[in-house]
């Protein structure tokens, strides 16, 4: 089942991320600890879930991506999660431009 879900990117210290509450409650149950993001151009990114009671957390990865693709903080990672711990992105800067 696919869902829309739009994360935003906040800093809680370096390379770190939360996944929505409400998706993440819902599916952390499916969720493994490797997430693959890949955008349109199929260039894929891993990030590393920590799963925690109430919310997941990226642990690693999310350093690349964000290098990979030149957005700082204030950007937004808009997925579509496709199942089996892989979601469809699509970035947005801070200044509310499509990146790649």
């Amino acid at each position: 089942m696919a869902l829309l879900l739009a994360i935003n990117i906040r800093w809680f210290g370096p390379g770190i991320a939360v996944l929505p509450h409400r998706f993440y409650y819902r599916y952390k149950h499916r969720l493994g600890m490797q997430l693959l993001f890949v955008d349109a151009q199929g260039d894929s990114h891993r990030l590393t879930l920590h799963e925690g009671t109430f919310v997941g957390t990226t642990t690693s990865g999310l350093g690349e991506l964000m290098a990979f693709y030149r957005i700082s903080n204030g950007g937004t990672i808009h997925a579509k999660y496709i199942g089996h711990n892989i979601f469809f992105v699509c970035i947005i800067d801070a200044q509310g431009q499509r990146v790649g």
